[in-house]
């Protein structure tokens, strides 16, 4: 065939606030625990979602026609899905090859010889 560690810091870390538990009152108390727990949890796991992380990237020349071009990408995780954004050949399909993509290269096949074609992977 032609991941690396992220980190993350909690959301609650960066907010200048009162916590929860400074609030004497206690349905405001608990009415603010729930939704600084309901946007904690959004905002943490947003690093997750599908569009959390898109990239373009560029395939100068894709060789002959129908034949496997491995592209290495930079999404640092398996990608799901890619759009092609840009081609110079009007006949250029861009189609899955059918190899299991890594987090690193996925594996792609154009209809038209030696297309320049730019694609965003996610």
């Amino acid at each position: 065939m032609n991941g690396g560690s992220t980190s993350r810091t909690n959301f609650l870390d960066t907010v200048d606030m009162p916590y929860p538990h400074d609030i004497k009152d206690d349905a405001t108390r608990l009415w603010a625990e729930q939704m600084t727990a309901v946007l904690a949890d959004i905002i943490n796991n947003f690093a997750t979602t599908e569009f959390a992380s898109i990239h373009e990237e560029e395939i100068l020349d894709t060789g002959p026609p129908n034949t496997t071009y491995d592209l290495t990408h930079h999404l640092r995780r398996v990608p799901t899905k890619f759009i092609a954004v840009y081609t110079d050949k009007a006949s250029a399909t861009l189609y899955d090859e059918g190899t299991a993509w890594t987090a690193t290269h996925i594996f792609l096949k154009c209809s038209a010889a030696n297309a320049h074609i730019k694609l965003l992977i996610y």
